[in-house]
């Protein structure tokens, strides 16, 4: 296959970095997660390219001792608890999902979205450390969100993703049908180069957006903003309602209480916003269609805007019925639900059509006690980004990263996990916190 050259050294360059120096490591690893597709795969393993590079990285950085654990760091401790709550737990579920299939489960998830993550703590030491992630960050973002609404506007049927899928398989197939789809009348959907379907890329690029957006936070370079407005664009042309609301809830959260001095004032600029809005959409009649999306994505649990304005996708109604499912499917073991995996396997539940929030999946495969270790683990994450002194930030990201999750269950948690020891790291930072 064409990709496996390029595989084989995209590896061996993470190996080498994670060995030498794991922070280089680190960043080359945010370069495969968002420049290279998410279904490409290792070539001698089962496993996926990016799984292969996690453990590359986690395993590196023990061999390298570049930071050894610091017994006062709470997040630690928590995520050591909480490896050892979800192996046990394994044992306490009594479901029809064989014990192999959790484990594996356990550990893809353990090694994609947390080992990376856990590295992060510990090899992100100076301001020169933090300053080279988010340049690496910011470039890979750059690169794929670009991309995307290159092709999105021009037409083009996602040259790279549809070399990638012709050679791995993917979610959406073929990707020349996603100009055929219209979401209130804005025909196609965008996508660039860290999924291999446009659904997926939905949950990443609003991930990446509330991140970009803390970096803009912080530095305040006009770069970054560029690089917002551009990533913000793709949220956009997404055309779904979730991510759009996640970029929303994170825009208003930092807007409104950044400086509560200035309420008076910024509930003026909302107004006046809101009004040059209205003008715009009536003098471009092309901009009528996303008034639609934005307007069914406000009025979310309304039905009826969602059908006026031609918005597809699941409603109110429905996800309640998922809500009620997932509590009869758990019945005979609630505390610690079915297990991990559960959700998928065998394809048993068609009825559920997807799992479209945290808390379904969360109640499904861990049930009530395992809802609350999830609480805790985000609870956590935010905790820990709060030491940097940027509290609203801290509470707008995680506020809008939980949107994200509440209403799709990102499979990408990774992203908000990295943006909050992200927000962490500001503190090596020699700026001032606007706050």
């Amino acid at each position: 296959m064409q990709m496996i050259p390029i595989v084989i050294l995209a590896f061996l360059i993470q190996v080498v970095l994670s060995i030498k120096r794991p922070v280089y490591a680190l960043c080359w690893l945010l370069l495969v997660k968002i420049l290279i597709p998410d279904n490409v795969r290792f070539p001698f393993v089962d496993i996926s390219l990016n799984t292969s590079c996690s453990i590359a990285l986690f395993l590196g950085w023990i061999i390298s001792r570049v930071a050894k654990p610091n017994s006062k760091n709470k997040l630690i401790k928590f995520l050591l608890f909480f490896f050892v709550y979800c192996t046990i737990s394994i044992f306490l579920t009594f479901s029809n999902v064989p014990v192999s299939i959790q484990f594996k489960t356990y550990i893809m998830y353990v090694v994609i979205q947390l080992l990376p993550i856990i590295v992060m703590i510990f090899v992100v030491r100076t301001e020169e450390d933090v300053k080279l992630l988010i340049k690496i960050f910011s470039f890979a973002v750059f690169i794929c969100s670009l991309y995307s609404i290159v092709c999105f506007f021009l037409q083009i049927p996602y040259p790279y993703n549809n070399w990638i899928n012709a050679q791995y398989g993917s979610r959406d197939g073929n990707l020349d049908n996603m100009f055929n789809v219209s979401m209130a009348g804005i025909m196609g959907r965008c996508m660039g180069t860290a999924t291999s379907g446009t659904y997926d890329y939905g949950m990443v690029i609003s991930s990446l957006f509330i991140c970009i957006g803390a970096i803009y936070y912080v530095l305040k370079k006009k770069c970054l903003l560029y690089l917002w407005i551009l990533v913000g664009l793709n949220v956009l042309c997404t055309t779904r309602r979730s991510p759009i609301l996640t970029a929303i809830v994170f825009i208003v959260i930092l807007f409104v209480f950044e400086n509560k001095a200035n309420i008076r004032k910024k509930i003026k600029y909302i107004i006046y916003s809101f009004l040059l809005i209205l003008l715009c959409v009536n003098i471009f009649p092309v901009l009528e269609d996303f008034k639609n999306i934005i307007e069914s994505t406000l009025f979310f649990w309304n039905e009826s805007m969602a059908e006026k304005n031609e918005v597809t996708g699941s409603s109110v109604s429905y996800r309640t019925y998922q809500l009620n499912r997932t509590i009869s499917l758990i019945k005979e073991n609630p505390f610690f639900g079915n297990g991990w995996g559960a959700c998928y396997y065998k394809d048993k539940y068609p009825d559920m059509n997807g799992w479209e929030s945290i808390v379904f999946t969360t109640l499904m495969q861990f049930g009530y006690i395992g809802a609350l270790m999830w609480i805790f683990l985000f609870y956590n994450f935010y905790k820990y980004s709060c030491r940097s002194g940027f509290k609203v930030l801290s509470v707008a990201f995680m506020a809008s990263g939980m949107t994200l999750c509440l209403f799709t269950d990102s499979i990408y948690p990774f992203y908000i996990f990295f943006g909050s020891v992200l927000i962490n790291k500001f503190s090596l930072l020699s700026v001032k916190k606007s706050d």
